[in-house]
């Protein structure tokens, strides 16, 4: 198995995102994925040195993403009463 069987290229990605979603994917909506990834524990392994996108990886990081967003939205004390 080829081990860039998961790893698509900038227009693959975006030709990807067009199928699955049935709108494109703009340029800025693409930088603003990777401005977020920063943030990611495994950023590296999302959006690759070499231009190349991981969509497993990609996956992960918009489920962790969702995550992010909900915590901030959370009350803190609820977030603290959930601790206990």
């Amino acid at each position: 198995m080829s081990p860039f069987r998961y790893q698509l290229n900038k227009s693959e990605f975006k030709a990807e995102w067009r199928d699955s979603t049935g709108r494109p994917m703009s340029e800025s909506t693409y930088q603003r994925r990777r401005k977020q990834a920063e943030d990611y524990p495994d950023a590296w392994r999302v959006f690759l040195p070499d231009g190349r996108v991981d969509i497993q990886e990609y996956q992960r990081f918009i489920t962790w993403l969702g995550k992010q967003k909900h915590k901030r939205k959370q009350d803190p004390r609820l977030a603290v009463y959930q601790e206990y």
